[in-house]
């Protein structure tokens, strides 16, 4: 894993795939590999699957999910902002 410094990039992690759980694995371990800076810790997930275009739309709009979206973005940039300074 590359050290982590502030110069490192910070990465944040949503998923949205088919595949499921395995691939959010190995996507989990490709990143750490990109950045010292990465964190499994943070992350946006929402089940879609098998949801018509309009049903995503209705699901991402709906009030928990934009706070769900809210505290993740809080929470990344508290991350990022961990190396500053």
């Amino acid at each position: 894993m590359p050290p982590s410094s502030p110069d490192s990039p910070c990465l944040p992690c949503r998923h949205a795939s088919h595949r499921g759980d395995d691939m959010l694995g190995q996507l989990r371990t490709v990143l750490a590999t990109v950045s010292g800076r990465f964190s499994a810790d943070i992350f946006l997930r929402f089940s879609l699957m098998a949801l018509s275009p309009d049903d995503i739309g209705e699901r991402l709009r709906a009030a928990d999910a934009v706070e769900t979206m809210r505290a993740y973005l809080a929470d990344f940039a508290r991350f990022c902002g961990e190396g500053d300074g």
